[in-house]
């Protein structure tokens, strides 16, 4: 009998339609040694609001009438001290906005920045411990929480730091949204951003997995197998519990609801493509955009990016 294989994955989310990762800038204040979305050795490459709100607009009338859900990344997208106001505007056109930060801002900056937000659930913190311990971090992510502006807490795995890492966990366990996530192996040299995930010991694993019982679901995905079976995922956590992380081969539909923008306003199909400057699509700046006609042929043997797994993906075009 036949391997069973997958047919397809479709995707849909609860909110909106398109996802769109927006890096202001690849420096950030931390040089944590198991990520490469970072570069603190080139200029910051950050722009005024202005500049900010014009490109928002193009990309706006490129997605047409669909919402999407903007998330503000980095680097440290706080590096950009009107964040804030940027969050706004792109509540005020219709979007979901989202910044995802290592929350390293003083907290009394951080309530000065949030009495004016709009939206709610906008904040996507990560806590790195090899930098910030649970008495100078804690309050910060109380304050958010109790303000109705903390979506989800990510407390990266750091082997070195492990008793750190539990520390930190069951400090906030008791939120909705908390979670601790699998670090992947970017230190690879190739042109493919991650290769698989570190190496953690069963009891490293069967704790980061009981933490994501208060994961927040904002998508479905239908998976379908040769066989005819079928199944639902409903967190990242699951594509990786199922090893549901290699796609090569399958036609990806990158650029039709996911978009992923540099600093310098190229817009990528995907983040799986950000090494690949043959993949860009135009420039918000520029208002040059292309559109995606057709799937693209998957080249790659892994799929660690959460927006990217998500992409629907079909065996067959």
């Amino acid at each position: 009998m036949s391997e069973r294989s997958l047919v397809s994955l479709e995707t849909t989310f609860d909110s909106f339609e398109c996802e769109v990762d927006w890096d202001l800038t690849m420096k950030c204040n931390y040089w944590c040694t198991y990520c490469e979305s970072y570069n603190n050795e080139i200029p910051s490459n950050i722009k005024d609001l202005n500049t900010y709100i014009a490109g928002l607009n193009n990309l706006s009338d490129y997605l047409g009438n669909k919402k999407a859900r903007i998330t503000l990344l980095g680097g440290e997208p706080m590096l950009f001290k009107h964040w804030d106001s940027l969050l706004n505007y792109i509540y005020d056109k219709n979007h979901i906005p989202r910044i995802t930060t290592n929350l390293s801002v003083p907290l009394k900056t951080l309530v000065k920045k949030c009495e004016t937000l709009k939206a709610k659930e906008c904040f996507d913190v990560t806590w790195h411990t090899q930098f910030d311990d649970v008495e100078n971090y804690l309050p910060k992510v109380l304050y958010l929480h109790e303000k109705g502006l903390l979506r989800k807490l990510s407390i990266m795995a750091d082997r070195r730091y492990w008793n750190k890492v539990v520390e930190a966990y069951e400090s906030v366990k008791h939120l909705p949204g908390c979670e601790i996530n699998r670090i992947k192996d970017e230190s690879h040299g190739s042109k493919q951003i991650a290769g698989s995930i570190i190496n953690y010991t069963e009891d490293e694993i069967n704790y980061i997995e009981a933490s994501h019982v208060n994961e927040k679901n904002v998508f479905v995905t239908k998976v379908r197998y040769n066989d005819g079976s079928e199944e639902e995922l409903k967190s990242i956590d699951d594509y990786f519990s199922k090893n549901l992380t290699n796609f090569k081969g399958m036609y990806c539909e990158v650029g039709v609801n996911r978009f992923h923008i540099f600093p310098s306003g190229d817009i990528y199909p995907s983040a799986c493509f950000l090494n690949h400057m043959q993949a860009r699509i135009g420039n918000i700046y520029k208002n040059n955009f292309k559109k995606i006609t057709r799937p693209v042929k998957c080249p790659f043997n892994f799929c660690g990016c959460g927006p990217d797994m998500r992409i629907t993906k079909y065996a067959e075009r």
